[in-house]
């Protein structure tokens, strides 16, 4: 099972550089992408003096091994109340990915107010866990669940003749071995980028009636804006929803909030169409994170 804190952990090895090993426990195909944004965001935290991210927009540049993995941070505008920084994450030459992340000090001046409700949906623990629905079904969960827990809401489908749906959906969402981060705004907003990144797929699967899965679609372009100071508490609320699809790309976004709180982050990914798909995908492209 992984620990996000654990397994997100850097150790400097020089002005604005780190180094991290990546962790087996966040495989799908290949490391989590959002996974790999968190390790950039805490990279991005350890290197600005200022207190929380703003925006994160990563692109996935290579594909990387469970290895170590070294990240160099560049200021590109420096500033007392926010600063952009690019983040590059290294396999040897191999480039894994470049991220900005806007960060911000805390207590800037200005309104506070959200416009939009979080939707109605019922208390988490009446619903059923993804795992226990994929084993009713007679299918094998995915080792990536382990880490978190999934309680999708609605009917879902898991079966060969499922067909193509509205490619919208709504779970809720808590991380196993560590759900909060007290005090560490950079882990807060790495839940974030993981929920984010690991309904993208699942959502837009369910535009297709299963036997038309004949693809996966692995993240190139995950963006993120952070809203508030406020820490989100164990359970997030994602909604998800798939754009469009066409020219070997798909496109999705999504809204996560916390009970409590409001809306903590929203943003989109870019989806990059690969065929053929692994066995191993079924579960998770048939039905939701």
């Amino acid at each position: 099972m992984g620990n996000l804190d654990a397994d997100t952990s850097i150790e400097p090895v020089g002005d604005d550089r780190y180094r991290a090993t990546l962790s087996q426990d966040w495989a799908m195909w290949g490391p989590n992408g959002g996974y790999l944004a968190a390790i950039a965001l805490r990279a991005a935290g350890a290197a600005t003096a200022l207190s929380r991210p703003a925006t994160l927009t990563c692109g996935f540049i290579g594909s990387a091994t469970f290895d170590p993995v070294e990240l160099q941070v560049a200021r590109l505008r420096a500033g007392r109340r926010a600063e952009l920084l690019r983040v590059e994450m290294f396999q040897g030459a191999k480039q894994i990915l470049s991220a900005s992340v806007w960060t911000v000090a805390d207590g800037l001046p200005g309104p506070d107010r959200q416009w939009s409700d979080a939707p109605s949906a019922p208390p988490p623990l009446e619903l059923s866990t993804m795992e226990d629905l994929v084993v009713a079904a007679g299918g094998t969960p995915l080792t990536l669940w382990r880490n978190y827990e999934v309680r999708p809401i609605g009917e879902v489908r898991i079966d060969p003749d499922r067909p193509a749906a509205e490619p919208k959906g709504q779970a809720w969402l808590r991380f196993r071995e560590q759900a909060t981060f007290p005090g560490d705004p950079w882990l807060d907003a790495g839940r974030c980028a993981v929920a984010a990144d690991i309904t993208g797929f699942p959502t837009v699967a369910r535009g297709f009636a299963a036997r038309e899965l004949a693809f996966i679609a692995p993240t190139v372009d995950l963006h993120l804006t952070f809203h508030g100071a406020t820490p989100a508490g164990e359970w997030l609320l994602v909604e998800s929803e798939g754009l469009a699809a066409g020219g070997g790309l798909v496109g999705a976004r999504a809204r996560i909030w916390s009970p409590g709180v409001g809306l903590v982050a929203s943003g989109g990914q870019q989806l990059l169409v690969t065929v053929p798909r692994s066995t191993q995908t079924v579960p998770h492209s048939s039905a939701r994170p």
